[in-house]
């Protein structure tokens, strides 16, 4: 990879940890979510709409882009890792694994317990904090730490397939899937995305996290296809491909759904009373 592809992600990177930051912001001081801290005092309807807009449109595609990226770069490493008789997957391991140990050993019970002791007024006693906290281990203590937990089994299953079954030998990718997709193709993708996302919803809603993982099921399709995306991406080169025309018209899409579309949304869920989640 060279200098120019890496500045190139790195600015993605960098575009989409900012937004990471402001759409937890946004949970803080008035969209409906869950967080570690949320403002007691909620602001009026229309600051919280903003709030809102800009929650759902992270949800909508950041945390799917970030996983294209961990599938780009999953396929890159993988290929040089094993040319310079490395094991790309211990190494991967630890890089994940060392993180979420301490998160889950470290941050995330002791952060837990100043909320108890600041807030309640409970005892800051470790022996007292660490017996609770193993005692109702659920899962949920991982919190933001989902991410890495889910990227580790993507990254197993990917080796384990890239390695055992396809014994290094990458798919095939034809001169015609090597064009960037057309707005049709597009379109299709977006639909049965969209259609897998509502199924997986009518059983599992927005704001339900599977225990053992903390995982949000609802957004599992994506990022599924997305990290699949991203494993084709150094075969196809798409993200250096985009028409000029294309990248126009989605853009007037991207913006017509942050300025319009879902400001309509929530003003009809403040209209008819009902709860944003019931839509999502």
């Amino acid at each position: 990879m060279n200098k120019e592809h890496e500045q190139y992600l790195d600015n993605i990177r960098i575009l989409l940890i900012g937004f990471v930051v402001f759409t937890h912001i946004s949970m803080i001081y008035g969209a409906p979510a869950s967080w570690y801290y949320t403002e007691v005092k909620r602001p009026d309807n229309f600051t919280s709409g903003v709030f809102t807009v800009i929650m759902l449109w992270g949800r909508a595609c950041g945390l799917g882009t970030f996983f294209a990226l961990a599938g780009y770069f999953t396929s890159i490493k993988l290929i040089e890792y094993r040319e310079r008789g490395k094991s790309y997957l211990t190494t991967r391991l630890k890089r994940l694994g060392y993180p979420l140990l301490f998160y889950l050993l470290v941050i995330a019970p002791i952060t837990r317990s100043m909320v108890g002791a600041i807030i309640y007024g409970q005892s800051f006693n470790l022996i007292d904090i660490y017996s609770s906290y193993f005692r109702y281990f659920n899962g949920s203590q991982a919190g933001p730490m989902w991410f890495l937990e889910l990227l580790i089994i993507f990254t197993v299953l990917y080796v384990l397939w890239f390695t055992v079954i396809r014994k290094w030998k990458p798919v095939a990718v034809s001169e015609r899937f090597k064009s960037f997709p057309s707005t049709r193709t597009l379109l299709i993708f977006i639909v049965l995305l969209s259609a897998i996302t509502f199924v997986v919803r009518l059983r599992f809603d927005e704001g339900y996290y599977w225990p053992p993982m903390n995982l949000e099921l609802a957004h599992l399709p994506q990022y599924i296809l997305f990290f699949v995306f991203g494993v084709l991406l150094p075969q196809t080169n798409w993200q250096l491909k985009i028409p000029n025309k294309v990248g126009r018209i989605w853009f007037i899409v991207a913006v017509t759904n942050v300025a319009v579309v879902l400001p309509v949304v929530f003003t009809f869920v403040v209209i008819t009373g009902r709860d944003v989640r019931d839509f999502t």
